[in-house]
Parts: C-alpha cells; structure tokens; sequence
C-alpha cells in the first residue's frame, strides 16, 4: 500500500495528449494531467505516457496515441475528428502502424510501448513491453486519472451528452441527472 500512495505522489512528467481510434467511431483525443499511476495487474507505478498504453484496447482496428503536450502545440483536443498527433511518445494497437512515427528524445521517463508497431527508436530499443493492466480494454472515454468510469460517476464539463463504454463493458452516456454523471445508456 505504501508504493501505491508513494506513485500517486511523484512529481508529474508533463500533461499528455491521449488520442483513441476506435473502429465505427470518429478518433478522440483528450489531454490528461502527467500524473502517475499504479497498476495494480503489475503492482508497478506508471507515468502517464505508460498508464495510457498499458490501459489501451489491443483488438482489431483499434490504436491508442500518447504524447506530450509540449511536443504537440496547437493540438486540437476539439476536433470532431481528432487528428494524429504529430510526435507520439508510446503507442498502443494494431491500426497503429499506419501512424507509427518515432517521438523525440525527452527528459521525462521513457514510455514502454505496449505493442510494437515499428523498429523503436534507441532510446526504447532495450525496454519491455507494460504488462496488461486490469483495465477493460475497451472502456471509453478515459477519465483524467486514467481509469475507466462507471455508471453513477460525475462527468467532466467536457464530457456533457457524450457516449462511452464502462469498464464492465456497459453503454453509459453522461447525463444530467441531479449532477452531470455517467448512466447506462
């Protein structure tokens, strides 16, 4: 328990750009503090960039893009389509390949990509693949600490009217009900 509360502390590593393609549904991004989080498939604490590949759906047609904020300027989180990102830090999942691009060296931690989609820059040549995290792999959106919202959770002012899927894999759309919150669909 007491490394669990010691990841959750760390100094953060920088905001992250997350991007998802899901197939049938247009790309989505959202940008995530740098926060730290616990893994508790590996008992092992992850930086953004990591905990967002090793939560990412891993099945056909799907792909999960992470990069830093400051590696991105003038991303548009907002875009009915989000575009990719144009320096990926770690990525996740098949449809990937067709976007793989090499991110900059950075001076924050270096992001282990949860499945291979190119030849890794030097950089991540010797690191291991994340282990897989208990996190369904296709729960949607992604809530700011990384994991998957449930039904009856507050929503983000963002968030308001949208659809997604809960971590037990029910439809759930937010909803404004006494409070704007996650309700099955």
């Amino acid at each position: 328990m007491a490394a669990r509360d010691a990841c959750h502390e760390r100094p953060a590593s920088g905001d992250i750009y997350v991007r998802v393609v899901t197939p049938g549904v247009s790309p989505k991004a959202r940008r995530l503090g740098g926060t730290w989080g616990w893994d508790q498939a590996t008992s092992k604490c992850l930086a953004s960039v990591q905990y967002a590949v090793a939560t990412a759906a891993l099945g056909a047609g799907h792909c999960t893009q992470a990069g830093y904020v400051a590696d991105n300027p003038g991303y548009d989180v907002d875009a009915t389509a989000a575009p990719p990102l144009a320096h990926v830090a770690a990525q996740a999942g098949p449809a990937c390949r067709a976007a793989a691009r090499p991110a900059p060296a950075r001076a924050t931690p270096a992001p282990s990509p949860a499945q291979a989609t190119t030849v890794p820059p030097p950089a991540q040549a010797t690191t291991a693949p994340p282990p897989a995290s208990t996190a369904p792999a296709s729960c949607y959106p992604i809530s700011d600490e990384g994991t998957c919202y449930e039904p009856g959770e507050y929503c983000r002012d963002d968030d308001h009217g949208a659809s997604g899927v809960a971590g037990d894999g029910e439809a759930i759309i937010c909803e404004d009900n006494d409070g704007w919150r996650w309700e099955p669909a």
